[in-house]
């Protein structure tokens, strides 16, 4: 396997799933180890771990202009880890917004390319989620330093600040709820898998 991800830092728990996952990787059956939805916190907690020898590949997390997480992105890129956005269409709601849906006409494409080039231009790896195999090859080429929409420095700030106290607050209290340990059904119970789809879909 290229990648194992430990997927939430749940307290008491994401130490040992890490080590458990470096077992993987010094027996050959793992490349190499993410983290996902960790915050500085949890990141310096398992820094922190006694005998931890892997080193993260990747940190992947929720970021768009809606939830611009700038302290953790520059935390991670400083410390040479790649920042992975997953919902950079803020499960296409980002593609309604007035202020995108105006900078799509400005520079003649889409809403979703304006979100893509958003997060190109933040140094992020972003996973645009398509089930359409021409969409697929269009959200590819966004990636492009050649891509014909380089957004101005004005309306990378402009959507920026489309990340406010209340987003930040949803983000946190959203985090409180699934960061907590369930002993009897840890995965249903926190909202994961066929239960949880749609919403972290």
């Amino acid at each position: 396997l290229d990648l194992a991800y430990v997927h939430w830092p749940v307290p008491g728990k994401h130490v040992d799933a890490y080590r458990a996952i470096e077992e993987l990787v010094r027996e050959g059956k793992v490349r190499a180890i993410g983290l996902s939805n960790y915050r500085i916190e949890d990141y310096q907690e398992l820094m922190a771990a006694p005998g931890r020898k892997v080193e993260p590949a990747v940190n992947q997390i929720e970021v768009n202009p809606f939830l611009y997480r700038a302290e953790t992105i520059a935390y991670f890129q400083t410390r040479e880890i790649p920042v992975v956005a997953y919902k950079p269409f803020l499960r296409g709601k980002g593609t309604e917004e007035a202020l995108v849906v105006s900078l799509a006409e400005k520079y003649s494409t889409t809403p979703g390319e304006v979100l893509l080039r958003w997060g190109f231009h933040k140094g992020l790896v972003l996973l645009p989620k398509s089930v359409r195999s021409e969409r697929m090859a269009l959200n590819l080429a966004c990636a492009s330093p050649a891509h014909p929409v380089k957004l101005a420095d004005q309306d990378v700030a402009a959507l920026d600040a489309l990340t406010d106290a209340g987003s930040e607050a949803t983000f946190q209290a959203h985090f409180a709820k699934r960061a907590v340990a369930d002993e009897t059904n840890p995965t249903i119970a926190l909202g994961y898998g066929a239960l949880g789809e749609a919403a972290d879909s």
